[in-house]
């Protein structure tokens, strides 16, 4: 394999900033659907927890648990099973203390919670116990991330690749190329992720999302292929029923993407799901109808961190997004920024400011959110409304002009913007 430190700054770089995961309610039962001949990631729990109660004393049967659980996480949002894991994990510590793949996915467990730092110190700490694992390094790399440290995560992801180039890493280079810019990279490694392929048929449905991810920018009728592709492995898988949701408002067609978002929300109830029906029915002038998912939203904010999950980003984001009690947006946006300062998180806190009216601090931040370059669509697109309201009309329009060149679908609410700024602005 070439070296990928090479790879990633010839082709450029994407890792986003971690999914919280914040449920409003039980999901429906059809979430569990998996292709015939598959067992379900439940099946799996139960067929490991009796051959557990058969042998009490064997530790990877154990760890095995935590990280089929683990997966339960991602597959269903229910962040209250993280203190399940942990439950595992102490069972197993009995029996082996200091095991570096105990440490690893208490790692996990803390990354899911958002607690960055203290998962790059398990991390580092699983690593020097066994140097030779490479998923301790994507934990390392995605920590690192998280907190701003690109290039100590590039290098985590190449010790990664080198030791066990699957999905899990292949994924990764994916996210880093996005991240500088290189989306034609990106694509090449998801497919190499789609060839390696995964036990659990969620992971590849979400390898054919981020496929259609990439491809809504600039294609929405190869982004809904892609999406339909994850539907056809996991039925209602949904990030694929988001995705469909988005094709339909890139296509602009409103209310046809409304049973999109509906169907994603009954089958995983999150934040983001209740956010994209409530802003949809802005768009379609419902602002009523869309307050009301705005506060299923805020509910399942509340519930993720009763369950003990940092959303102070996540929260600051929809708060200042939607004029929602701006002084908290901005006090949890610093919080967040100190916690974890990546380009995410600069760019939350610049947007937060620039809603409370301090433009020029915002301009200030937003200059470090674009640090690996003018290549996220929505965090251009924020540059650009603050360098406006700065005054400084040459760079706003080059910032709305880089915007409708990166991507035709930005976000749900700004998708008509980028092209009314422009019309209104002098040449």
């Amino acid at each position: 394999m070439r070296n990928l430190w090479h790879v990633l700054l010839s082709l450029g770089l994407l890792l986003g900033s971690a999914v919280v995961v914040t449920t409003i309610f039980r999901p429906s039962p059809r979430a569990s659907s998996t292709p015939t001949g598959i067992a379900s990631t439940e099946q799996r729990i139960q067929t490991l927890e009796s051959r557990i109660r058969r042998s009490p004393k064997n530790v990877e049967l154990r760890l095995e648990l935590a990280q089929v659980l683990l997966q339960k996480v991602r597959e269903t949002a229910d962040v209250a099973l993280y203190a399940r894991v942990e439950e595992v994990l102490n069972d197993a510590e009995q029996l082996a203390p200091g095991r570096a793949d105990i440490i690893a996915t208490r790692s996990a467990i803390a990354f899911g919670r958002h607690q960055f730092r203290e998962a790059k110190r398990l991390a580092e700490e699983a690593i020097q116990r066994n140097q030779h694992a490479a998923a301790h390094y994507g934990l390392l790399g995605d920590a690192a991330l998280e907190l701003g440290q690109y290039i100590e995560a590039v290098e985590a992801f190449q010790r990664m690749v080198d030791l066990r180039p699957n999905l899990s890493a292949y994924h990764r280079i994916a996210y880093a190329r996005e991240l500088h810019g290189d989306l034609e990279g990106a694509e090449e490694a998801i497919r190499d992720a789609i060839s390696a392929g995964s036990l659990y048929p969620e992971n590849l449905a979400w390898s054919y999302v981020l496929l259609g991810n990439l491809a809504l920018r600039r294609d929405p009728d190869a982004a809904a292929r892609a999406y339909e592709r994850a539907l056809a492995v996991v039925p209602d898988h949904p990030p694929a029923l988001e995705g469909r949701g988005r094709v339909a408002v890139a296509q602009g067609d409103l209310r046809g993407a409304l049973p999109w978002f509906e169907r994603a929300l009954a089958r995983l109830p999150v934040a983001q799901h209740a956010i994209d029906l409530g802003d949809t029915y802005v768009r379609l002038g419902e602002k009523e109808r869309a307050e009301t998912y705005y506060t299923l939203a805020q509910l399942a904010f509340e519930k993720s961190q009763a369950s003990g999950v940092n959303t102070d980003l996540e929260i600051a984001f929809f708060l200042a997004d939607h004029d929602r009690d701006l002084g908290t947006a901005l006090q949890k946006a610093e919080a967040a920024h100190r916690d974890r300062p990546s380009i995410q998180a600069a760019d939350v806190l610049a947007w937060a400011l620039y809603k409370d009216g301090q433009h020029e601090r915002a301009a200030h931040v937003i200059k470090e959110a674009l640090r690996l370059g003018e290549h996220d669509p929505l965090i251009v697109f924020h540059a650009a409304v603050i360098a406006e309201a700065t005054g400084n009309r040459a760079e706003a329009r080059w910032l709305f002009e880089r915007t409708r060149q990166l991507a035709k679908h930005i976000a749900i609410l700004y998708d008509p913007v980028v092209e009314e700024r422009l019309r209104l602005m002098p040449p």
